[in-house]
Formats: C-alpha cells, sequence, structure tokens
C-alpha cells in the first residue's frame, strides 16, 4: 500500500512536471511566432519604405532629367533658329550687294533716299551713300526724289550729295543741313528695324514652331 502511494504521488508530481514543461513550451513557440511575425512585419516596412524612397528618387531623377531635355531642346531649337536666320540674312545681304551691278537699282535708293527725306522731315538735307553706290546718285535721280517727297507728303525738300567721307555699309543716310538729325537707312539698319517681322517670317518658312528669340 505505501509503495503503492509513492507510485500515485510519483506519477502526479511527473504529470504536473509534464503539464508545465508543455506550458512552457507553448509559450516559448507562441512568443517566437509572435517575434517572427513581428520581425517579418518589420522587414517588409524597411522593404516598404526603402522601395517608396528609390521611386521617389527615381521621380526626381526622371523630373531633372525631363527638365534638363527640354532646356536642351530649346537651346538646340534657339541655335538652328539663329543660323537660319543668319544664313537667310547673308543671302539677302549678298542680294542686294549683286544689285549694285544692275542698272535699275537707282529705283531702291530713290525709295530710300524719298523714306529717308519724309522720315527726317527737314527742308535740306545732304544724301550720303557707300562708295560703290556713289555713282548712283545723280542731280536727277535727286529731283526726282524731291518730287516724289513734296507728292506723297506734300511738303517741300532740297536733297544734295553729301560732302562727307562715304558710309561704310550699303545703303543710304540723309542728314539735316545743321548736322543735327540724320535718318539712317541703310540696309543693316532698315533690317534691324524689320528684325522681329523678318524672323516671324523665315520661322514660318521653315517651320519652326516655338519660343521667338
Amino acid at each position: 500500500m505505501i509503495e503503492t502511494g509513492k507510485n500515485a504521488i510519483i506519477n502526479s508530481i511527473q504529470q504536473d512536471a509534464q503539464k508545465e514543461a508543455d506550458e512552457i513550451v507553448q509559450k516559448a513557440k507562441k512568443m517566437a511566432a509572435e517575434r517572427l511575425a513581428f520581425l517579418d512585419k518589420q522587414q517588409k516596412n524597411i522593404y516598404a519604405e526603402a522601395e517608396k524612397r528609390a521611386n521617389d528618387q527615381a521621380e526626381i531623377l526622371k523630373t531633372r532629367i525631363s527638365a534638363g531635355m527640354k532646356v536642351e531642346q530649346k537651346r538646340k531649337a534657339l541655335s538652328v533658329r539663329s543660323e537660319i536666320l543668319t544664313k537667310t540674312l547673308d543671302v539677302v545681304f549678298k542680294e542686294f550687294k549683286d544689285r549694285m551691278q544692275k542698272p535699275d537699282y537707282a529705283d531702291y535708293l530713290l525709295n530710300w533716299i524719298v523714306e529717308a527725306a519724309i522720315g527726317l522731315d527737314s527742308e535740306k538735307a545732304s544724301v550720303n551713300v557707300s562708295e560703290r553706290e556713289r555713282h548712283f546718285i545723280t542731280p536727277k535721280l535727286l529731283k526726282k526724289a524731291e518730287d516724289t517727297v513734296r507728292k506723297m507728303s506734300g511738303k517741300t525738300v532740297f536733297l544734295q550729295l553729301s560732302g562727307s567721307a562715304p558710309l561704310d555699309k550699303q545703303g543710304v543716310v540723309l542728314t539735316s543741313m545743321d548736322g543735327r538729325t540724320a535718318f539712317d537707312n541703310r540696309i543693316h539698319t532698315r533690317i534691324k528695324r524689320n528684325e522681329r517681322e523678318i524672323q516671324n517670317i523665315i520661322y514660318e518658312m521653315y517651320n519652326l514652331t516655338g519660343e521667338r528669340a
């Protein structure tokens, strides 16, 4: 009987110990699972944050590259328009230079003189041109210019060939007799006065769109 009682006590203690061990193991497994779940969530959060930062950096880089490309495209467009404008004007200057060899060039000078005389609005003015144009300025041409000014504006003007040194560029310059005012009607100056309109015409001819230079 005593031996049986001891066995019962021992068995009871072993059962309690086993139960307690099982509980400890379950708690340990639960804690391990929770720890793993936390680490997994933390890892996912780290990956998500890293991905977001990478995407943000990619967007910033993409924006910078896009802006740089637009600036470069605009720079190239401006360069192309400028080059075409320069080449076109070179052709224009050469064309007018070649026209000096033709008899009807006097008609161009006449129109420029009349325009300058009306713009100057002086009763007396001297007419100056380049050395190559000098022989076109005859008394007959000046008289015709005076008559044309009178017909167009109703004003009388007296014109004479300038005694100053010839101009260095093609075209005409009219100066009042007192030397206080002048009207520059040289080719370069005429183009400069109409530069924006000339640019627009050239850009439209070559189908160059975009902001004007």
